[in-house]
């Protein structure tokens, strides 16, 4: 007998003997065929799809992540102004008048502005009794993130305006 054959024998009902040859080569052969063929177009065309969605979910998700960052970056550079006008404060005869464009405040609130929405600015207030400042915020439904001489902090709907000197809706 051949290498690679097994011979097998059994009974049907009749009684007959039945030689059952199987060729093992031809059965392993046939095994890995199906594993080399490769893959269709319609296989292609869905993993480059699943690969798309997925990608745009992680693009949405960033984008997302760097607004937020952005936002904290807003409420960080407003939380230095208000440490930095109690210095202004200080030095300048217990006066606000020049807490919006004093160099270290005038500063923070250009970074501010650097790391909020394109175009919407910050905007800063002072009189001798008091200042405010807001910024926008990238999350639109949080509006602007106010801080003023009284120590309140927090976001708001409206951006500061010359009449007042705190921030309003806190």
């Amino acid at each position: 007998m051949p290498v690679g054959y097994t011979v097998g024998v059994s009974l049907d009902n009749s009684g007959t003997i039945l030689f059952v040859i199987i060729n093992k080569i031809s059965f392993m052969y046939k095994i890995f065929s199906r594993s080399v063929r490769g893959f269709t177009l319609i296989e292609l065309l869905v993993v480059i799809a699943i690969i798309g969605i997925l990608a745009s979910v992680v693009l949405v998700s960033l984008n997302s992540a760097r607004n937020k960052g952005n936002d904290a970056a807003v409420k960080a550079n407003l939380g230095g102004v208000r440490t930095q006008a109690e210095l202004v404060y200080d030095s300048s005869g217990n006066s606000y008048a020049t807490v919006c464009t004093s160099n270290p405040i005038a500063d923070a609130l250009t970074a501010a502005d650097n790391a909020g929405p394109a175009g919407d600015g910050v905007e800063c207030f002072d009189t001798v009794a008091g200042w405010v400042a807001t910024a926008q915020l990238h999350d639109t439904t949080q509006g602007y993130w106010c801080v003023d001489n009284t120590g309140k902090a927090g976001t708001t709907t409206n951006p500061a305006s010359a009449d007042g000197q705190t921030c309003t809706g806190l």
